[in-house]
């Protein structure tokens, strides 16, 4: 908090700024600018619900997604295919154990 630049985004009594529209609010740390963004009225925004699935369902989406692709790995005979698919393997695995 030394650092002048850094103090020059308090006030006297140390608080931020507060601001009544976020657009005109600056942007602390960024090194770009935040452009606006003007929606048309023909636009429309793809709202994706998200499901918090319980960690049982999780890991047996995940392990048997491992069993896929433990086949496809016997079934392939490509070689950078099979590196790419222990790759994929070891991260499911640390998934699997960061969820028991």
């Amino acid at each position: 908090l030394a650092e002048k630049d850094i103090q020059s985004n308090f006030d006297i009594n140390g608080k931020l700024p507060r601001y009544k529209n976020d657009i005109e609010a600056p942007c602390y740390g960024c090194t770009a600018k935040i452009s606006k963004v003007k929606t048309d009225t023909n636009q429309s925004v793809p709202i994706i619900r998200t499901v918090f699935e319980s960690k049982p369902a999780q890991i047996t989406e995940l392990k048997d997604s491992l069993s896929d692709l433990q086949k496809q790995f016997l079934e392939s005979r490509n070689v950078m295919a099979q590196k790419k698919m222990v790759f994929e393997m070891n991260e499911i695995i640390k998934q699997i154990q960061t969820l028991e």
